[in-house]
């Protein structure tokens, strides 16, 4: 306030008041010089920001030397500084003219005229001008007009901004609950949460959303201590813990998804690694893991483990037995029609699949069985493929150490489409005499040559003379042929009288009605048997000179054998002793999550 000596000559007498409407409360107990206010003023809605434009200036004006308090119009002008003598202008000048005086109090709307600027910096002096007399000293605002700050930090001095709706800065670390934060946001709290996220809104709106496309750290970051290593690649989240605690825990309401991963383009929707003898991944549940894509690949599982006790993907059932009941530990369907779709399907650099049954039983066991059912094509329970430039196998059997051993057992009819290479051939069935009891086993008749064999028992005519029908297949395929005659019940000098010809062969030279049994041999002389011709005798290659196709039977060692290959054996018993090693492996029992397969935990 000031006191009118004249209408040309003012001095302060006590201290103005300054009210900004929209902060939530106007702070008391003002130090000496400050312009505070005394009143309490309401609090903006919630979730609201706004921030009036103007600042009220009330003030009172007296006579000099009277002290009567002046009353009617006056013209005022406000100007603000940043000091309380000379500084810099920062704000005016705004006239007021014609202000009216009641008894000596007055009211001036700062920023009525011209914007004020942002109070980011303060202090602030306000200097008034009372018809061009300049009042001293200068009033100093306090920290209701600061409160500007609130509305302006858009001002670039790397403070915060505002854009629209939006605050943000581009610079420095924010903490709370600490003053020294190790990244841009850290929250220390103690026993409540750091920070609550939660979100009400349709599809597509997250609760929380982190994002990193930067190489050398993430996005998100949870730790219970500082880690060693962080990611090499842009993670969104990355968790690190010390033993004993969880990197993360995720739980989904009923009907929805405790954890959802999604990648575009190449990337991993979901990428786990265990180092140690930790898992990448343990799952328990109705179904433990259920995977759907819409990509090529449904599962990805990998390991840079080189050892013969690495297993890739690892399925074992540990439940309780039960007869009839076949649990069945990895099944693989694909049916998309008719004709089309692989249930599985496997590479290997040595074998593509090994099946196993591990036998302490006496009922009947499979390693491998393929079943075809139904339709009206040609279905093949099991089909094997072999070509390349060495020794080819479609499809191999071995069976040693049984009281019977068969590589193939066969029900039904056999067609081969080229030629069987045996070292014997028997024919073994049923004794037609005691079938209960015996077997019968008859030696297949063998030759030199590819023949075909026609023959029967003819009766003789009045002249001593029969004529043999022979078909025409036989004469038409064969070549060479030869001839065998045997009276029957008395001796004739039976004789051939002419070769087989037109689908005829005649006899003569016996008696009236003997009977004659004869035999027909020709070489085969079909385009087949053309093309298949081998020698007898030949010399083995020589892949398998020294070798043995049955080495007992010389006496020699199986090593001695035609197939036998040492790394081929060594690497089979490695296999086998790791086998063996997952077999003996008992199930351990986790007291914190149920059976764990030891053949796992290594």
């Amino acid at each position: 306030m000031v006191r009118q000596a004249n209408r040309r000559s003012w001095m302060p007498v006590v201290a103005a008041a300054v009210v900004a409407v929209a902060l939530c409360a106007v702070p008391t107990g003002a130090r000496d010089g400050e312009v505070r206010s005394t009143e309490s003023v309401e609090a903006p809605p919630a979730g609201t920001r706004t921030v009036a434009p103007t600042v009220w200036f009330q003030g009172f004006l007296a006579d000099v030397d009277t002290g009567d308090p002046l009353s009617g119009p006056h013209d005022v002008v406000a100007r603000i500084f940043t000091a309380p003598v000379g500084g810099g202008l920062v704000w005016g000048p705004e006239t007021h003219n014609g202000t009216m005086l009641t008894e000596g109090w007055f009211n001036i709307e700062l920023g009525e005229s011209m914007p004020l600027p942002g109070f980011d910096t303060p202090p602030y002096y306000l200097q008034l001008t009372i018809e061009g007399e300049i009042l001293a000293p200068r009033q100093k605002l306090g920290s209701v007009p600061s409160a500007f700050h609130a509305n302006d930090v858009y001002w670039p001095d790397g403070d915060w901004w505002i854009s629209g709706g939006d605050i943000y800065r581009t610079t420095g670390n924010v903490g709370i609950g600490t003053a020294t934060p190790f990244g841009r946001l850290e929250v220390v709290t103690g026993d409540q949460a750091g920070v609550v996220v939660s979100n009400a809104g349709l599809i597509g709106n997250l609760a929380l959303e982190v994002s990193n496309t930067a190489t050398g750290s993430a996005g998100g970051f949870f730790a219970q201590s500082g880690p060693s290593v962080f990611p090499v690649n842009p993670a969104a989240v990355f968790a690190y813990t010390e033993a004993g605690a969880d990197g993360g825990f995720f739980h989904g309401g009923d009907g929805g998804k405790g954890v959802f991963a999604q990648s575009s383009e190449d990337g991993a929707a979901l990428w786990s690694r265990a180092l140690g003898t930790g898992y990448s991944g343990y799952f328990t549940g109705g179904d433990g893991v259920m995977v759907t894509t819409e990509a090529e690949t449904g599962g990805w599982f990998g390991s840079d483990n080189l050892s013969s006790s690495t297993i890739v993907l690892y399925a074992e059932y540990s439940g309780p037995s039960g007869f009839g009941q076949d649990p069945v530990a990895v099944w693989g369907y694909s049916r998309p029609q008719d004709w089309f779709g692989i249930g599985g399907q496997f590479t290997g650099g040595w074998k593509g699949v090994v099946g196993e049954v591990y036998v302490t039983g006496s009922a009947s066991y499979k390693g491998v069985e393929g079943v075809v059912d139904g339709g009206t094509g040609d279905n093949m329970g099991v089909g094997g493929y072999a070509t390349g430039l060495g020794y080819n196998i479609g499809v191999y059997g071995y069976a040693a150490n049984g009281g019977t051993n068969y590589a193939g057992y066969f029900s039904g009819d056999i067609l081969v489409l080229g030629d069987i290479d045996a070292a014997t051939v028997t024919i073994k069935r049923d004794h037609p005499l005691d079938p209960a009891n015996q077997y019968l086993t008859q030696w297949a008749v063998e030759s030199a040559e590819m023949t075909s064999v026609l023959n029967g028992n003819v009766v003789l005519d009045a002249g001593g003379e029969a004529a043999v029908e022979i078909p025409g297949w036989f004469e038409g395929t064969t070549r060479d042929h030869r001839y065998q005659l045997t009276c029957v019940g008395g001796f004739a000098p039976v004789y051939v009288v002419e070769q087989v010809a037109r689908g005829v062969l005649r006899i003569a030279g016996g008696e009236p009605g003997m009977t004659i049994s004869w035999q027909v041999t020709g070489v085969r002389n079909d385009p087949l048997a053309q093309s298949e011709r081998a020698a007898v005798e030949s010399r083995k290659p020589a892949g398998e000179l020294g070798k043995y196709r049955d080495p007992a039977v010389y006496g020699m060692p199986r090593s001695a054998g035609l197939r036998y290959n040492e790394e081929d054996e060594a690497r089979q018993r490695r296999l086998r002793e790791a086998q063996d090693a997952r077999r003996s492996r008992a199930v351990e029992e986790d007291s914190g999550t149920g059976w764990v397969p030891a053949s796992v935990k290594r």
